[in-house]
């Protein structure tokens, strides 16, 4: 296999119009002095995300709640409920 370089001055040669007035110059990007400016719905998802942040995974008033009851012999699930769950949780209903 060879490489014609013949070629490549013919393809050098398709913009030297658009080259020489600067049509390829990047335009610096964002803010002056570097800064970053975001829309008004990126500030408020990034609030939700932040008050999210601060709510915790397990409600832990429920869960000692459940763990008194079981502890107690107060906590009765029905067989109806967890075969319901069983079949819930199977077929992602």
């Amino acid at each position: 296999m060879g490489i014609n370089i013949a070629g490549v001055s013919n393809i050098k040669n398709l913009y030297p119009a658009a080259a020489a007035k600067g049509a390829y110059k990047a335009e610096p990007a964002g803010e002056p002095n570097g800064g970053v400016s975001l829309s008004q719905k990126a500030k408020d998802y990034q609030a939700v995300k932040n008050s999210l942040a601060e709510v915790p995974d397990v409600r832990a008033d429920v869960v000692d709640d459940i763990i008194n009851r079981i502890k107690s012999g107060k906590y009765n699930v029905g067989s109806d409920d967890v075969a319901d769950k069983m079949i819930r949780t199977a077929f992602g209903i």
